[in-house]
């Protein structure tokens, strides 16, 4: 019995997840000598208009990411806004079934990191896709992508 709820659970949730993907573009390589244990994590004015609901939940799930990793303070500034934003067609999406592109979702974040003085030391831009899923794939999926490549990014290049 337990063997099949679990088979159950594991299928209902691939069935419901989203099929999202994420990728960093380097626009200014890492000063690879700046590391810090600590960091701050600052959302700049965006260029484009993306919901509130959605602002909230990509700073909320970056700063969980960041802080896995460093410490809340002083140390280096990550300053981040969204430079695109397209939420697409959450019902085009699941009547296409991730076939092609068809109501997908994208977004683009672009990220600055600063030291204690305000120099930038380094200039990313995070690329994010919700492409499918079961119910036509939830938005939040590409902006967990999108918040999981940025942390990963700050991690590998800047922590102490």
């Amino acid at each position: 019995m337990n063997k099949t709820m679990a088979s159950v659970c594991v299928a209902s949730a691939l069935l419901f997840a989203g099929c999202g993907s994420a990728r960093n573009i380097v626009m200014a390589p890492a000063d690879t000598s700046y590391r810090a244990s600590a960091i701050e994590v600052n959302r700049a004015a965006s260029t484009v208009q993306v919901p509130d609901e959605y602002t909230s939940y990509f700073d909320g799930k970056l700063r969980e990411d960041v802080f896995k990793s460093f410490a809340r303070g002083n140390g280096i500034k990550l300053e981040y806004r969204f430079i695109s934003f397209d939420e697409g067609s959450r019902f085009k999406r699941y009547l296409s079934g991730g076939i092609g592109n068809w109501g997908e979702g994208t977004l683009l974040i672009e990220a600055n990191f600063l030291d204690g003085s305000g120099k930038k030391i380094g200039s990313i831009e995070t690329d994010a896709v919700i492409s499918g899923g079961m119910f036509g794939g939830s938005f939040e999926n590409a902006l967990d992508k999108a918040a999981e490549k940025l942390s990963s990014y700050a991690v590998a290049n800047f922590k102490n």
